[in-house]
């Protein structure tokens, strides 16, 4: 199996060619706005009382118990939980989004703009664990993204993380989505432009397709060949079919 990285011409210039890395992309800049926002089940009394010791160790005040639980259980609290996990999550963690279709219309009009480029990673072996499927790749550890409409809450002790960090509702199902997951500091720093990014490398040697869109141009295949150096990869451009309508690939 090969998974794919959809990049616009810009993208693939300033990051694949231009510093031989992918980016990893915190929660809260993905186009899903519901990705990441997860709400934990509730704590129990106990663990509520334990939850207001603390706070009372660590900032004593006048505030009683009841006072701190009825906030604490609030349907304005329990409904700002989830905004604020995806923010904590964003502060520690990255997504690179890949798909196993490069031929995908609605793909290419989002994420490569008809004129960029789709670069493929051959899946060493793909495992099946509690569920769910992982893609080894060159570029790290894939999982499958399961597609689902039902609102779970997360179970208190994040036991079952991954499922969470890999669902996305239903109408994102055309995107045939795998996803690397990786924390932020195991990934390596790029400052550019008085910001903080974090990329894995390429790995150009290790590249197994290339697509380019419809409209790419001579000049920016012709950078892409080149930083690819004559490595092992098989270069295609999608066409279109004038008969059926339909996205295709052709050789290049």
């Amino acid at each position: 199996m090969i998974l794919y990285k959809y990049l616009a011409v810009k993208n693939a210039d300033n990051w694949l060619i231009g510093e031989n890395s992918i980016l990893l992309t915190p929660p809260k800049y993905l186009n899903d706005l519901l990705e990441f926002r997860i709400r934990r089940e509730p704590a129990d009394l106990d663990e509520r009382r334990e939850m207001f010791e603390k706070f009372q160790r660590e900032s004593p005040s006048n505030l009683t118990f009841e006072e701190y639980d009825s906030s604490v259980t609030s349907k304005e609290h329990m409904d700002s939980e989830a905004e604020e996990m995806r923010e904590l999550l964003s502060g520690v963690m990255g997504v690179v989004s890949l798909t196993s279709d490069p031929v995908n219309e609605l793909m290419w009009a989002h994420y490569g703009s008809n004129s960029g480029v789709a670069v493929g990673y051959r899946s060493e072996e793909v495992a099946k664990r509690n569920g769910m499927r992982f893609s080894f790749l060159p570029i790290g550890v894939a999982i499958e993204v399961e597609y689902s409409n039902d609102v779970v809450s997360m179970k208190k002790d994040f036991s079952d993380a991954p499922h969470h960090l890999t669902t996305k509702r239903e109408c994102w199902i055309y995107e045939c989505e795998w996803r690397i997951v990786q924390n932020l500091p195991e990934a390596r720093p790029v400052k550019r432009d008085g910001k903080t990014y974090y990329a894995l490398p390429a790995e150009r040697e290790q590249i197994a397709h290339v697509v380019f869109g419809v409209n790419a141009e001579a000049a920016f295949i012709d950078r892409v060949r080149g930083w690819l150096r004559d490595g092992p990869a098989r270069l295609q451009k999608v066409i279109i079919n004038h008969d059926s309508h339909e996205l295709e690939l052709s050789d290049i």
